[in-house]
């Protein structure tokens, strides 16, 4: 088998991009990372997670109930490296940087049929839509964080690789039962777009895959162990309670404002039809669905959060993108081909899980979009490299400003990256937690309580990370978020609270409000005070 060196350079640079500087960018562990971490070490040194649940299939964590493979997959890293940022992060690195060399793998089984329109540039498309997730701002980021929907989609790919091999092999089918188990059992979204997804595509290769019974009990078996398992959950009472706290059935007054429409109209015939639940609920999903393909989304402002767009007044994709994405989307509409009922079924799906959620477009529930895009522009772009075979002098002129600009924009992004985001963002990132912890620790004994805000969410996670405290010893009782050992979790109260005997409080600027007493400070990265710390006068 021949070595292709253009696949493994590009394979070496998304690890360049995963890996370097890993433990820095982004500039703090934010409250699901140290989750994941706390409960990894627990049942490393226990066998059981915080609240003393031996080897459990979901993580309670803050009664979100994450799902618990990267947590079982994080075990050996801080096993070898310890418990360090670079630890936490490398495994979801190792997995984006694999997700590039499957897509490449994938997107050759896409264009591989020879009555495809696309079939022999098959390999030059994968080549180009591999380089594109290297160096995508929205698969780059996540890679680099401890996030469950990365890994979620690193075997989702791997499971629709399968997949495609399983047409001409049905006993690839077990390993795409395998991906896409693993796939349900580390992101919640997958549990929507897989089932969808597979309904739509699997149609038209039933037929071979009954010509060969065992590979088909085989992976259908598979699939039952995992199924087994998401229904356990159900069970249990805990694989909805994300679903619970984020769906849209959360949105305050959504219902009450279709009560008032209906009120206000006597009770028409015509307000109760427009004005029903059900509608106010379609109404809900169908808008947060069609967020997820707003431009602006995409090429502009990203996502809202901080956390998951990182470098701030800039999109997911690259602007220029954008004419090859549109190119690249109508070439694949208008030629034949069963590459494109796939790619087409996957790219509308994908926000599918998302939109059932309020706060969209999220950029994390609906990463399930690559690497679609990417396909789309390396479709495109070659194309468009069709179209100029013999481009004159002029042509030759814009199109290497075009490619000049592109690179500048990659440039520009990744130096901003890796250089000015952290300053920027770094309130969002919880920065600080971890300075403010290790001096609380060194000083606790001289203190009958310690009071820490909750203004940044979940200080008790950061209390015992950072503040080795060991599973062994300490088990969340579940009052963990709000006291344990002296510390008290909660607002400062500044009036009350300063009477308190001997304890330390920790508070933001607004609610520290004895300025002249501060014993010491936590800044942010652009010198923003984050943690101010005082002592009762009493």
């Amino acid at each position: 088998m021949k070595l292709n060196w253009k696949l493994l350079l590009i394979i070496l640079f998304a690890a360049y991009l995963r890996l370097y500087q890993l433990g820095n960018v982004p500039p703090s562990l934010d409250w699901d990372e140290v989750s994941l971490a706390y409960n990894a070490k627990a049942l490393l040194e226990t066998g059981k997670d915080e609240y003393g649940n031996s080897w459990p299939i979901t993580i309670r964590s803050f009664n979100d109930y994450k799902p618990a493979l990267y947590t079982y997959i994080l075990i050996p890293s801080i096993a070898v490296f310890g418990e360090s940022n670079f630890a936490i992060r490398l495994p979801s690195a190792l997995l984006g940087t694999l997700t590039v060399l499957m897509t490449y793998l994938l997107v050759v089984e896409l264009f591989s049929n020879k009555n495809d329109s696309l079939y022999t540039p098959r390999k030059t498309i994968a080549l180009v839509a591999s380089l594109l997730l290297t160096i995508s701002p929205w698969h780059a980021h996540f890679s680099r964080v401890a996030f469950e929907a990365n890994i979620g989609l690193s075997f989702f790919i791997a499971g629709m690789y399968c997949f495609q091999k399983a047409r001409k092999n049905p006993w690839w089918l077990v390993g795409s039962a395998g991906a896409f188990g693993l796939s349900l059992m580390a992101y919640h979204s997958t549990k929507v777009i897989i089932p969808l997804l597979m309904g739509i595509i699997i149609w038209p290769y039933l037929k071979g895959f009954f010509a060969a019974p065992w590979a088909l009990i085989s992976a259908t078996i598979i699939a039952l162990l995992f199924g087994g398992l998401i229904l356990r959950t159900i069970q249990l009472g805990v694989g909805q309670a994300r679903l619970n706290t984020v769906s849209i059935m959360t949105i305050d007054n959504l219902l009450d404002n279709s009560r008032h429409r209906i009120e206000a109209e006597n009770y028409s015939l015509t307000s109760r039809i427009i004005n029903h639940r059900y509608v106010a609920y379609f109404k809900e999903v169908a808008g947060g669905y069609l967020d997820h393909f707003d431009p602006k989304f995409w090429f502009i402002e990203g996502d809202s959060i901080e956390r998951l767009t990182f470098v701030k007044t800039m999109g997911l994709l690259f602007w220029w993108e954008a004419i090859f994405l549109i190119v690249g989307l109508l070439y694949l509409a208008s030629h034949p081909g069963n590459n494109k009922k796939v790619i087409f079924a996957w790219f509308l799906l994908a926000p599918a899980a998302a939109s059932l959620t309020s706060g969209t477009p999220n950029a994390i529930r609906s990463i399930y979009f690559l690497p679609t895009f990417q396909i789309f522009i390396s479709v495109g772009i070659i194309t468009v490299m069709s179209w100029l075979k013999q481009p004159n002098i002029w042509v030759r002129i814009m199109a290497l400003g075009y490619v000049f600009g592109a690179i500048v924009n990659v440039g520009v992004y990744f130096h901003h990256y890796y250089t000015h985001a952290s300053g920027e963002t770094s309130s969002g990132w919880q920065y600080g937690y971890q300075p403010m912890i290790e001096w609380v620790m060194k000083e606790k004994d001289k203190y009958n309580k310690v009071i820490i805000t909750t203004s940044y969410d979940q200080p008790y996670i950061y209390t015992l990370w950072y503040g080795k405290y060991s599973p062994r010893q300490w088990q969340n009782d579940g009052e963990f978020a709000k006291r344990f050992d002296i510390f008290e979790f909660r607002s400062i109260k500044w009036e009350e609270d300063k009477n308190l005997p001997n304890t330390l409080l920790i508070g933001t600027s607004d609610e520290i409000k004895g300025k002249d007493h501060i014993l010491w400070s936590i800044n942010f990265l652009d010198n923003s005070p984050a943690f101010l710390a005082t002592k009762s006068e009493r």
